[in-house]
């Protein structure tokens, strides 16, 4: 019911969801052209480099930044920032740098979709969108992103960002078997880091997987130095790395109302990373706090195989016990009504 109910609310987004004060900027891959000005449907433009270009000149407070729904854009530069500071994994199809606000979504019928045009190995961007560097508002809602290696949406140096109302499929290395380089893994499919004020609400994860050897280093949610964070009725299904993890000294998360099914690899599989929560504390104590856990259900674990029926999920792991204590995952996190399904059931 909850995955029905979030995407017949994301399709029922509609325009006037833009202000009045913003200016809105059309785009659609199929019709439109880079020769035109973005002002309406019929003078879309064709890409998201030619709306960037636009909203860095315009004078408008905000921007609108409008994909034709129904349309799958994979026609992308790849835009490299030194912030984002992860090695290989700083190339994006769009990064979101203005001090400006943005509205990111789509119009007309149904989600636009975002995918990756081809490993990132070869020269294509590794993740869509990243939000870098400012503090006015952003909302990304009612887009798809369906098979990214490395990312869904990434967040760093910015305040006041809502994604909301979104569907993400088939993130990480799994999905790129022809990849070229193990520096391009999955670690986090919305991943906000010393970012402040950052709601994901209503978003739809499913299928979020690396290739075997690093099927675990990819979660879902992935919190490092942060603060006032919400993780709200979400759905999650299919994920074989801990859905949520909490790095640094990040604080004030709350985590309510989220469905989480097959999710974080089963005891069985003998990775380092366990748990539907990860906890990762830092040497000299700079550790996770203010953290609460109400509402969710996380039911079973991740399994692969014909081995399952005996499968167990475990409820919580920690990293560096040594400085935040080897009870972190209890005294350190506030579990309130959460609903538990620790062995594997299989999928009917």
């Amino acid at each position: 019911d909850k995955e029905d109910n979030l995407i017949n609310s994301a399709d029922n987004l509609i325009i006037s969801d833009c202000p009045s004060s913003y200016q809105k900027i059309y785009v659609s891959q199929n019709s439109g052209s880079d020769s035109k000005d973005g002002k309406s449907e019929a003078n879309a433009l064709k890409t998201l480099d030619k709306a960037k270009q636009i909203a860095t000149s315009s004078a408008s407070e905000g921007i609108c930044i409008l994909l034709k729904g129904g349309e799958t854009f994979n026609q992308f530069t790849s835009h490299t920032d030194t912030r984002i500071e992860e090695g290989a994994r700083n190339t994006f199809a769009f990064i979101w740098d203005l001090n400006k606000e943005l509205l990111f979504t789509s119009y007309g019928s149904g989600k636009a979709i975002l995918t990756q045009p081809g490993d990132a190995g070869s020269g294509n961007p590794c993740g869509p969108i990243a939000i870098l560097g400012t503090t006015k508002k952003v909302k990304i809602t009612n887009i798809e992103l369906n098979k990214w290696q490395s990312y869904g949406i990434f967040v760093r140096y910015a305040e006041n960002v809502e994604i909301t109302n979104n569907k993400l499929d088939q993130i990480g290395t799994k999905f790129f078997s022809d990849s070229k380089n193990d520096d391009y893994y999955g670690a986090g499919v919305l991943y906000v880091k010393d970012s402040n004020n950052v709601i994901m609400n209503n978003n739809e994860l499913t299928n979020l997987h690396n290739q075997k050897n690093m099927m675990a280093e990819l979660h879902a949610f992935y919190l490092t130095r942060d603060d006032n964070i919400e993780i709200k009725n979400n759905f999650v299904k299919y994920a074989s790395g801990p859905p949520i993890k909490f790095r640094r000294d990040t604080k004030n998360v709350l985590v309510e109302s989220n469905e989480l099914y097959y999710t974080s690899p089963a005891t069985s599989l003998g990775l380092s990373q366990e748990g539907w929560v990860r906890y990762s504390g830092d040497s000299g104590g700079v550790c996770p706090s203010d953290i609460t856990i109400k509402n969710n259900k996380f039911y079973y674990p991740y399994c692969e195989g014909s081995n399952c029926g005996s499968a167990k999920a475990k409820k919580c792991s920690i990293s560096n016990t040594d400085a935040c204590g080897s009870n972190s995952c209890e005294t350190k996190i506030s579990w309130q009504n959460n609903d538990f399904k620790y062995n594997w059931e299989s999928d009917l």
